[in-house]
This record gives C-alpha cells, sequence and structure tokens, in this order.
C-alpha cells in the first residue's frame, strides 16, 4: 500500500480536507506509475516481434469482442465486424492488442447525447500487398487539426477530459503497426459518423521479411 493510501486509514482518522489531500496524492502517484509502464512497453516493443505469421483478422477481432462482453453490456455498446476480413501478416499477441485497444476507445468516446454507442469493423480499400482494416464509432469525432495528435503519447485532448488513462494507448497503438511496416490514420467516419481508424498492414505472401 502506498504511503498516502495508508493514511487514509491512519488513526486518528483524518480531517476530510486531509483526507481529501490524502487521495489525491495516492492518485497522482498512480497514475505516475502507470506512466512509467507505459514508457517501458514502448522502448521495448522492438523486442516483442519475434516472427511473423499469417493471422485470421476475422477470428481476431472475433476474440476481442468476446473479451469486450463485459464492458459492451455494462455501457449498452455494440460492435458489428463486416466479414469476412481478409487476413494480415505479422505478430499476433501484438496486433490483437492493437484491436482491443482501438474497440475500448471506441466504446469510449462512442455515443452521443445520451445515445447507445455503436461501433463498425469493415475492410476497405487498400494499396497493392496491404489489408486495411476501418473502426468507427458514432461519437463526436476528431477534428481534423487534432487527428495525428491522438498518437502522441500522453497529450490530453479536448475529447479525453473526464475519460479514464493515462493517453499512451494510441501512441502503442501506432508504434505496433509502424514495426509491421505499416500505417495508421484517422478520418471523419463515414457510416457512423464518429472517429473512423484505418489500419493498414501487410497481406500474406507478399514480403519475405520483417519491414521494420
Amino acid at each position: 500500500m502506498l504511503a498516502a493510501e495508508s493514511l487514509l486509514f491512519s488513526r486518528p482518522a483524518l480531517s476530510p480536507q486531509q483526507q481529501e489531500l490524502a487521495k489525491a496524492i495516492a492518485d497522482s502517484s498512480e497514475r505516475m506509475g502507470d506512466l512509467v509502464r507505459e514508457l517501458l512497453r514502448l522502448s521495448r516493443m522492438d523486442s516483442d516481434l519475434g516472427n511473423w505469421v499469417e493471422i485470421e483478422l476475422q477470428s481476431t477481432l472475433e476474440a476481442v469482442v468476446s473479451d469486450l462482453e463485459a464492458k459492451l453490456q455494462e455501457t449498452g455498446a455494440s460492435i458489428e465486424i463486416r466479414g469476412p476480413l481478409p487476413p494480415a501478416l505479422g505478430n499476433a499477441s501484438l496486433l490483437r492488442e492493437v484491436f482491443q485497444n482501438l474497440l475500448e476507445n471506441a466504446i469510449k468516446y462512442g455515443g452521443e447525447d445520451g445515445k447507445v454507442g455503436r461501433v463498425l469493423v469493415e475492410e476497405t480499400e487498400a494499396p497493392w500487398a496491404r489489408v486495411c482494416i476501418a473502426i468507427e464509432d458514432d461519437g463526436p469525432g476528431i477534428p481534423e487539426a487534432e487527428r495525428d495528435l491522438v498518437f502522441r503519447p500522453f497529450l490530453q485532448l479536448h475529447r479525453d477530459q473526464g475519460k479514464e488513462g493515462v493517453g499512451a494507448g494510441l501512441a502503442i497503438v501506432r508504434r505496433i503497426v509502424s514495426v509491421h511496416g505499416g500505417a495508421i490514420r484517422v478520418e471523419e467516419g463515414k457510416t457512423l459518423g464518429g472517429a473512423r481508424f484505418v489500419l493498414e498492414l501487410p497481406r500474406p505472401g507478399t514480403i519475405d521479411t520483417f519491414a521494420g
């Protein structure tokens, strides 16, 4: 237990003002620990790559949606996968983390004016030797001037106010995609009208070696 947290249970009991200060210190310490852990993950990303394999994106995304079932029930949000999705080439565990992060973000920021959030996953047009998957939510979207900023670690934008997290998730996503030789961008939603993240990955059978 952190020293600041132990103060909350000290005897004699702290005054309400002292309890509020101790809680604020404990929360700040926890956030700092999260920041350090995420920075370490970013720095060690290359060592986690291993060998590339052919990955069935359809089953990968279905597994991620299954993992998010509790969050979907809690929020009432829904995720539609318009498949079948094509296979891609890469590291299975890292790409699963990419989709987990993007879908969690879509659930977090989806929905407006009290409406239940909706998320759409679909294949979209891709250049040769690439696979493109789009994940779109029905939230307020991201202004064009801020679309590149969302990938910067620990930068809190206006849309992040009141949301949990330390702001490293999308930076990790971009890092994983980059070491795969791919790309990720944000567009205006085409179907649901919110933010649309388009993920570009290598297609199996088009390259023989690691592109990072």
